[in-house]
């Protein structure tokens, strides 16, 4: 996949991700303070709950987003220093998640007395 597929691809899952949370942050403010039907516009109180119901909603999805960018710096951050720790020791990297043997090729199997016992009736 060339640089300008993925960039596309990433471009298109950014923009149903903001859709995402725009549809859920709409249905979710208009469900929350629009009772009143027989008007085309917006009551005083419908107004002013519509602005709170999305600037908390928004002020929620920032602070999610910094938590987000913070746990992932520091995860990343993490693994840089396990890699420079591993290629300085000559070994290959530890890192969560990762199975060892999935590099080689080779599968993980568990050991023969972890087996079931297969029981036959003769």
């Amino acid at each position: 996949m060339d640089q300008m597929a993925m960039t596309e691809e990433q471009n298109a899952r950014n923009m149903k991700d903001f859709l995402e949370l725009y549809n859920r942050l709409t249905e979710r403010c208009f469900n929350q303070c629009v009772v009143n039907f027989n008007s085309r516009s917006l009551s005083e109180y419908e107004n002013s709950c519509v602005e709170q119901c999305a600037g908390r909603y928004v002020k929620y999805n920032q602070r999610l987003m910094t938590t987000f960018v913070d746990i992932q710096s520091t995860k990343q951050e993490a693994i840089i220093k396990e890699m420079e720790r591993a290629t300085a020791e000559g070994r290959q990297p530890n890192l969560p998640g990762a199975n060892p043997l999935s590099a080689t090729g080779m599968t993980q199997s568990a050991p023969e007395s972890a087996q079931p016992a297969i029981q036959t009736n003769s």
